[in-house]
């Protein structure tokens, strides 16, 4: 099915300055074009608060941006702010290599016990359906600094 952008525009509710006291803060997420909207609650698959969408991922509301869509509108502004701060740190972990190294360097922290226990837990709760690393890599690895 051929999507059509202008369409698909209309439909999109951006959050205004989300994320400029965030950049202000950490200047190295200043770099890119964040796209903070309200997400459309059929779009919310998991079930969380919000999701980020890197720039190529098909599902990608406004492709070639990483974009964070926000689907609890019961959400404060200070909630928002630093569920988006969190779910930033995906878009960085692909594209600042120090970020990608301090990543790896805790993820070696992590016993393969630990790491089997948080994957199995996924699974049986959510139905993780990726591969441990894939999951790691996508899902996991930024959580400590998101809490």
């Amino acid at each position: 099915m051929e999507r059509n952008d202008q369409q698909l525009n209309r439909s999109i509710h951006h959050i205004p300055d989300v994320t400029d006291s965030i950049t202000q803060k950490y200047p190295r997420l200043s770099n890119y074009d964040w796209q903070v909207i309200r997400g459309d609650q059929r779009n919310n698959i998991g079930g969380g608060h919000l999701e980020f969408y890197p720039p190529n991922e098909s599902y990608n509301p406004i492709p070639g941006k990483p974009t964070i869509a926000v689907f609890d509108p019961t959400l404060s502004p200070e909630q928002t702010s630093k569920m988006v701060f969190g779910d930033m740190l995906h878009h960085l972990s692909n594209a600042d290599p120090e970020w990608r190294k301090l990543r790896t360097q805790y993820s070696d922290t992590v016993s393969p016990a630990q790491k089997k226990k948080e994957y199995e837990y996924e699974v049986a709760n959510f139905g993780e359906t990726r591969n441990i690393d894939q999951w790691r890599d996508v899902s996991r690895l930024d959580a400590p600094v998101r809490r």
